[in-house]
């Protein structure tokens, strides 16, 4: 389960334990993470909880060096959680704009939508808000993870203007099927 392996502390050093594998994409554990790539580790396989991949759990903690590595192991850009986001949704979402590029740069599509149609541009291009913030807590939360709401508040404009000069469009006020 994604929220209770990802940020774990003292996970097994087995570069053959999922779960250490999913802790050095989250951390940025380079050597476990490549063991476990050269151990076999489907790379592309979800969790069951959320439905997200290594990608998105390096994506998520702004772990580019992993995202890197993963990329070059053949890790899919655009699949999917149960939310619908990518990677680079993670990347965008969570403000972190190397992973952001470096998934741009390999191909990552800046207009993927997700279960509500929107597109990473519309949800970071959106105004600073009491309850945006409240939402970024409540992930927190939920994946048992500090939040550093301000550096997220302070980071958005930049998202918004790399996804805006790499193609990024809205999809508010469109109709969505």
């Amino acid at each position: 389960e994604f929220r209770r392996v990802l940020f774990r502390s003292g996970a097994s050093s087995s570069a053959n334990d999922p779960t250490a594998v999913w802790t050095a994409a989250a951390t940025g554990d380079l050597d476990t993470l490549k063991q476990g790539i050269d151990g076999g580790v489907d790379i592309n396989e979800k969790e069951p909880a959320g439905g997200s991949t290594l990608l998105h759990a390096a994506a998520f903690a702004g772990q580019t060096e992993a995202v890197r590595v993963l990329i070059e192991a053949g890790a899919k850009l655009e699949t999917k959680n149960t939310e619908q986001a990518t990677a680079l949704f993670n990347a965008a979402f969570f403000c972190h704009p190397e992973t952001l590029k470096l998934l741009i740069k390999k191909g990552g599509n800046v207009n993927a939508t997700d279960k509500s149609g929107n597109t990473i541009f519309d949800v970071t291009s959106s105004p600073w808000s009491a309850e945006l913030g409240g939402v970024y807590t409540f992930i927190g939360e939920i994946l048992q993870t500090p939040i550093d709401l301000k550096r997220i508040e302070v980071t958005r404009p930049e998202i918004a203007e790399i996804l805006k000069k790499n193609g990024g469009k809205s999809e508010i006020g469109r109709a969505h099927v």
